[in-house]
């Protein structure tokens, strides 16, 4: 599958909020994955349970995928989002940037860049 077809999937699952599926579908067994200036989060279940818990805690108000870009190996998608920390209610706005390398049709490394904002 190519870079472009991935991204395609990959856009259309995110828009869906379908997080977890597109970890299944498309991370790699040997992924890297890192959130801001954390350290990165490496292999695929460690990666699949990351993903399995925010989906867990955050309830999503609102999720845009106003645009994405391909080039090479590289995808750039543009996130933005409203979401509510299920446990205390806490509210978020985040624009996020994630950045996704692919090889053979799999992601092998996602970063997320982000803020949140009111």
């Amino acid at each position: 599958m190519t870079t472009r077809k991935v991204a395609e999937r990959l856009v259309e699952l995110i828009r869906r909020q379908r997080f977890v599926q597109a970890v299944e579908e498309f991370y790699s067994s040997d992924v890297s994955s890192r959130e801001n200036c954390q350290p990165p989060v490496r292999g695929f279940d460690a990666v699949l349970a990351n993903n399995r818990s925010w989906v867990e805690i955050m309830k999503v108000e609102r999720f845009e995928v106003p645009n994405y870009y391909v080039d090479g190996d590289a995808i750039v998608i543009e996130m933005d989002s409203d979401f509510i920390h299920a446990e205390t209610g806490e509210q978020f706005h985040s624009e996020q940037i994630g950045v996704y390398k692919v090889r053979d049709g799999k992601v092998i490394s996602s970063r997320f860049y982000y803020g949140y904002g009111e």
